[in-house]
């Protein structure tokens, strides 16, 4: 029998591992892209025709296409619309800046959809969250095996129960940007799933899933068992995308010269602005990409410059360089052309580093004691945060990024503290930073990012003294963040002295790693732990600083050991305390020692583990 307490626990326990900030509704996505009105519509018509089309051996549809080509505007636009005619089952939206949230992270697929599928249809709510009480374990279990258990059978069970589930109930779920999945692996384990769902007649699911055409994605889709059960869009020519970005330049400009600063001037110009000519070679400039058109707009309506001449810098640009035949050749051009404008009044190092978090810092997730409460992420993507991190003030941070807005996320400063989130507006900019032949000198290193965001993580650590006291401010997010990334981001950088240097001081350290350690969960240590080992290994594979890396790191894992015997673990996590307990007992300052204890033992066979008390 179902019950409320049931219920609450396995909600509590489905939320903790959904990503709801993924969904097409949710406020990290605010303001998200959309169609502009009078454009796509033969692309929206085509998707909302096989929507309504019941076509029980097409159930998959893939939308496939560049960068920039508007593939997230068509997504959210179709949720919008399905969600408001009772169509929508649910919506995740992948992201490859967003880490701090899960949105890069594959693994929430399930249990989002799950979550959205509890309410896009109620009588599914009992099952998902009876399956979930009955066997908490299962939001661990492979893909395949909890879409079974947390969406086919319980609306299943729903239909056979609910006459009413059997009518028009709403079907389509929605994958956006599948591409941005951080796990290339789990890109294809997702379209393969969601094949032997839709194979499944008794499931009545539809799956649409946009992405750009990467080697693996294409791979998969090819293969013959999905090939069968999917129907595919490419956005190109055949669904003229210049005529549509036409139109939608058209509108933008009618709302610069009614709504900027000079407004009265733009609308008295005795000249057309912008000319027809103006138009034409701006949407000849996008070769089919919104994200560029988009870019210019934000550009030219910046209240600071009259746009008018921002609308002219723009039309005089010209690509050069080695790229100049790339198909991003224009984008990268006013991307470049952006940076170049911003460099004339700071200093680029002094804008990097912002670049650096964006484009390579990870997240970790806080998890609290007992092990079901809500999951907290760790980063430092905020403006407070951010400023801690890099030695900056707030308002330094606002000025540096005061005319990147045509490329960057910037907070509204009526936004709550925690709330003001930094990002890249699209991730195409994040790839010409990345592309060193795209940006030349403006290229953000991947092995000297690491490096710097190593440093800046053992500076927050020493800075935190020798009796830190993590809080629940920006403060004390940033030093989580700091202890729980530093092996990261060594394992990432060019293995050298500088980098061996770094490890003889975090061992003078040693008291301010254990202070740390111990406001640290057990999963976290996990992570640090798992991190070592690789560190380690990448030490080894450096002949010349083999023996001294391995010694300094050995130490490192005796202080973590010695601390985690001081964790005061509560009596709901026995099992946890006594494999804290035995694992600083078996680990002799060895790190593949730890590695296999821990990695092999206790998290891949907890019965093994049991064995060794």
């Amino acid at each position: 029998m179902w019950r409320a307490d049931t219920s609450l626990i396995g909600l509590n326990i489905l939320l903790n591992t959904a990503c709801l900030a993924a969904g097409h509704q949710s406020d990290e996505r605010y303001d998200p892209p959309k169609c502009h009105p009078d454009t796509r519509k033969a692309v929206i018509g085509e998707i909302l025709s096989w929507v309504d089309s019941k076509d029980p051996e097409k159930r998959i549809k893939w939308i496939s296409g560049p960068a920039g080509a508007g593939k997230s505007s068509i997504a959210q636009t179709i949720a919008e619309i399905c969600d408001n005619e009772g169509k929508l089952v649910s919506s995740f939206f992948f992201s490859r800046t967003s880490t701090s949230t899960g949105r890069d992270d594959g693994k929430k697929l399930v249990p989002t959809i799950a979550y959205h599928l509890s309410i896009a249809i109620p009588a599914t709510k009992e099952f998902i969250l009876a399956e979930i009480e009955r066997n908490p374990g299962i939001l661990t279990y492979s893909m395949k095996v909890q879409v079974q258990k947390l969406v086919m059978e319980p609306l299943q069970h729903a239909t056979a129960q609910h006459d009413t589930v059997k009518e028009c109930t709403p079907e389509l779920v929605i994958i956006d940007g599948l591409d941005e999945c951080n796990d290339r692996k789990v890109q294809v384990m997702i379209i393969q799933v969601l094949t032997w769902v839709s194979s499944q007649l008794s499931v009545h699911l539809r799956f649409l899933i946009t992405s750009r055409p990467e080697l693996e994605i294409r791979n998969t889709f090819d293969s013959r068992s999905v090939r069968d059960l999917c129907t595919r869009l490419v956005l190109d020519d055949h669904y003229a995308p210049d005529k549509d970005i036409e139109i939608y330049l058209r509108s933008e400009f009618a709302r610069i010269k009614e709504g900027h600063t000079l407004a009265s001037v733009l609308s008295g110009d005795a000249d057309q602005w912008p000319s027809e000519r103006d138009i034409w070679r701006l949407v000849r400039k996008s070769s089919g990409q919104f994200i560029y058109a988009s870019t210019v707009i934000k550009y030219v309506e910046n209240n600071r410059r009259d746009p008018r001449e921002q609308l002219r810098t723009i039309i005089d640009i010209q690509p050069g360089g080695v790229c100049r035949e790339s198909p991003y050749a224009e984008l990268d051009a006013v991307y470049t052309h952006i940076l170049e404008t911003v460099v004339i009044l700071h200093d680029y190092n002094s804008i990097s580093p912002i670049f650096m978090v964006l484009s390579y810092t990870t997240s970790f997730l806080w998890t609290s004691i007992p092990r079901y409460r809500r999951q907290a992420p760790i980063d430092i993507l905020t403006i407070s945060k951010l400023a801690i991190f890099l030695g900056f003030t707030p308002s330094i941070i606002k000025l540096l990024l005061v005319d990147l807005h045509s490329v960057m996320h910037i907070p509204s400063s009526a936004l709550t503290e925690h709330r003001q989130f930094i990002h890249f507006s699209h991730a195409s900019f994040r790839d010409f930073l990345r592309d060193s032949s795209r940006s030349g000198n403006f290229f953000i290193s991947k092995e000297k990012a690491h490096v710097f965001l190593g440093k800046r993580c053992f500076t927050t650590i020493l800075e935190a003294g020798p009796s830190p006291v993590l809080s629940e401010d920006s403060k004390g997010g940033v030093q989580r963040y700091a202890f729980c990334a530093y092996f990261y981001h060594m394992i990432q950088s060019e293995f050298d002295e500088e980098v061996l240097q770094s490890l003889r001081e975090l061992e003078n350290a040693q008291e301010v790693v254990q202070k740390i350690i111990l406001q640290l969960s057990i999963d976290v240590i996990g992570d640090i732990l798992d991190q070592m080992f690789t560190f380690n290994l990448t030490a080894m594979d450096s002949s010349d600083l083999a023996v001294p890396a391995t010694e300094r790191l050995s130490d490192i894992c005796g202080y973590i050991s010695s601390a985690v015997d001081e964790v005061p673990w509560d009596d709901n996590n026995s099992l946890e305390a006594i494999i804290s307990f035995k694992m600083s007992k078996l680990f002799p300052k060895k790190a593949n020692n730890m590695y296999y204890f821990w990695k092999v033992v206790v998290l891949d066979s907890p019965t093994r583990a049991k064995s060794y008390f």
